[in-house]
């Protein structure tokens, strides 16, 4: 979609617009330029990262909410490095499956100097017992001291892994 078509999908009473992808910042001018439009309009906008390409000054100093989520080996298969700016991110995510992945979310955080209270885990949503995996995610954090915030997807808690469109 071109800049103007995703502006024209986007009612004037939302409050919060997410840009979101793949990877956003693989088309860093076109979500700057989509970013100052939405702005204007007066809508928040909060970008989703993985944090591997650092953003322009101008587009870091223009975005409200940077969610930087970096994948680790065990879930992704990789682990991505951190190009991000620590400090100007609003909070980081990981996606947790087992309980190594938390192991590693904290050397992760430990090696690019990530304040643990920046930190969000929320379990493996494909998981068709997601309460469970919740469950099991909240149990691995406080076994580890407690360090991270764990969060649901509420929209796995609400419908499921069925797609809304």
């Amino acid at each position: 979609m071109t800049v103007s078509e995703v502006l024209h999908e986007v009612p004037d009473d939302v409050e919060l617009v997410t840009i979101t992808g793949g990877e956003p910042l693989l088309q860093a001018v076109e979500v700057e330029e989509l970013t100052r439009e939405l702005k204007e309009r007066g809508h928040a906008v909060l970008v989703e990262t993985n944090g591997t390409i650092r953003p322009s000054l101008s587009l870091l100093r223009i975005v409200d909410i940077w969610s930087v989520s970096p994948k680790l080996e065990g879930f992704a298969g990789f682990e991505s490095p951190l190009r991000f700016p620590v400090e100007d991110a609003s909070y980081f995510k990981f996606v947790i499956a087992q309980f190594e992945d938390m192991v590693a979310a904290m050397a992760y955080c430990d090696r690019y100097g990530i304040p643990y209270d920046k930190v969000i885990v929320q379990p493996n949503g494909l998981r068709s017992d997601y309460v469970n995996a919740l469950r099991e995610l909240a149990e691995w954090n406080l076994a580890l001291g407690g360090p991270f915030r764990v969060l649901p997807q509420l929209h796995r808690l609400i419908w499921g892994r069925r797609r809304r469109r």
